[in-house]
C-alpha cells in the first residue's frame, strides 16, 4: 500500500471524509491536496484537516504557498478553521 493510500485510509476510517475537486483548486491557482476530512474539535467546533503526503522531500516554497491557498479558500468557503498536515513517511507534521 503506498503512503498516500495509507494516510487517506487512516483519516477516512476515523473522520468524516471531505472530497475536494482538484480541478477547482487548480482553477483558482491553489494546490491539490492528497486527502481531507472534517471533524469536531474538543470545543465542538468543526475543523477541516488537509493532508499532503510526501515520500521523502519537504514541499517546495511554491508548493507550500499553493497548499496554503487551498487552506485559505476552503476555510473561507466552509467558514471553519482549516489545518494543513504534512505526512513524511509515517510521520505527521502540523503546519499551523
Amino acid at each position: 500500500m503506498n503512503l498516500e493510500r495509507y494516510w487517506c485510509h487512516l483519516w477516512h476510517a476515523h473522520h468524516i471524509p471531505l472530497l475536494i475537486d482538484p480541478q477547482l483548486l487548480r482553477r483558482i491557482g491553489a494546490g491539490q491536496i492528497d486527502g481531507a476530512c472534517i471533524k469536531k474539535s474538543k470545543d465542538e467546533q468543526w475543523i477541516i484537516h488537509l493532508l499532503e503526503v510526501k515520500t521523502s522531500q519537504f514541499p517546495s516554497t511554491r508548493q507550500m504557498r499553493r497548499l496554503r491557498e487551498s487552506q485559505k479558500y476552503l476555510a473561507t468557503l466552509f467558514q471553519v478553521n482549516c489545518k494543513l498536515w504534512l505526512a513524511q513517511g509515517k510521520r505527521l507534521i502540523c503546519q499551523n
